[in-house]
């Protein structure tokens, strides 16, 4: 795992989470995900757009996208689809680029910079599945939830998509990253979006119990 400095990782664990990703594998094969907005008032249309941004980085274009919640019901503001490319339960990978990078590049004050992502159907495994990985620019870590789920919680220091690099699986000490596929990207992504920050980080448990009530 790489190593980010300790000022640098302490400020990432607190901050609090805009958003959260439920991602579970449907026994037809697909992966189905649910989106949750922590502001009420996000903007349907720029969520939409950055959802579709997926296939960038390796996954196919969603389909049955649902969006729904949010002002003035003053619920919190929700996406449901299915796409394929982000879970590999067969070799334990998580496409963790194409559920983080389409969310970046938004100006102040509306920036995504920590998430909530829960996986279900895939238990940690040792030595295979990524649990934890820390660089300048990025900090995730996984915990167990049961017998076959992971919630991660992830945090960025840089909006640059290309700046932001987190492998699929476990990386031994000294092995070479490889790349998620379709990491390049789209370089010149600047998507406006309204997004808040509310409620506070005692909360990936909270945020999951959010989406699950669903």
């Amino acid at each position: 795992m790489a190593q980010t400095s300790e000022p640098l990782a302490n400020a990432l664990e607190e901050r609090r989470p805009a958003m959260s990703i439920l991602v579970r594998k449907h026994q037809m094969g697909a992966d189905m995900v649910q989106v949750t907005m922590l502001k009420g008032d996000y903007p349907t249309e720029l969520l939409r757009q950055q959802i579709e941004l997926m296939p960038a980085y390796g996954t196919t274009p969603p389909r049955g996208l649902e969006i729904f919640g949010g002002a003035p019901a003053k619920t919190l503001r929700q996406a449901m689809f299915a796409v394929d490319g982000l879970l590999k339960p067969e070799t334990g990978e998580i496409n963790f680029e194409a559920i983080v990078k389409p969310f970046l590049g938004s100006p102040e004050p509306f920036v995504v910079d920590t998430m909530i992502v829960v996986v279900e159907g895939m238990p940690a495994v040792p030595n295979t599945t990524l649990v934890e990985h820390a660089t300048d620019t990025v900090l995730l870590k996984g915990v167990p939830l049961g017998n076959d789920s992971i919630e991660y919680r992830i945090s960025v220091a840089s909006q640059d998509p290309e700046k932001v690099k987190i492998p699929t699986k476990y990386q031994p000490v000294g092995k070479p990253q490889t790349p998620t596929k379709g990491s390049s990207g789209n370089n010149r992504q600047i998507i406006l979006i309204g997004i808040g920050v509310a409620g506070v980080i005692a909360a990936g448990a909270l945020v999951y119990s959010l989406t699950r009530r669903r």
